[in-house]
């Protein structure tokens, strides 16, 4: 079961990822300023591309275009995966939109969890 009480199983997780690069590095926080600010401290640690960084909360989380991000504490998936990414950085930001909807359908499909926005 991935979920217990609302918090995430990481042990699960990792289990059920068969992948060649994202989320053979997983690490999980009860809470963090933002995911995308421990993805950029992680990727200056020197951790590898397809470190996944996920937190049950964030004080500081950003969305698109400087917005801020509130989220319930177990009511929200916060991830970020750490990329290195050898497209012109101009191109990046498409990168981030096709995985969110990867995500959202997954979720859906997998799971029955359909995606909202608030």
């Amino acid at each position: 079961m991935m979920m217990a009480s609302k918090r995430l199983d990481v042990d699960w997780c990792q289990a059920q990822l068969h992948t060649q690069l994202v989320g053979h590095r997983l690490l999980h926080y009860p809470q963090v300023t933002s995911t995308n600010d421990e993805a950029l401290r992680q990727a200056d640690a020197g951790d590898p591309e397809g470190t996944v960084i996920v937190a049950e909360t964030q004080t500081s989380g950003r969305g698109r275009r400087g917005r801020r991000w509130h989220d319930e504490p177990g009511q929200c998936l916060l991830v970020s995966v750490l990329l290195r990414p050898t497209a012109e950085p101009a191109r990046v930001p498409i990168l981030s939109l096709g995985v969110a909807a990867a995500a959202a359908e997954l979720l859906d499909s997998a799971c029955g969890l359909p995606a909202a926005t608030r």
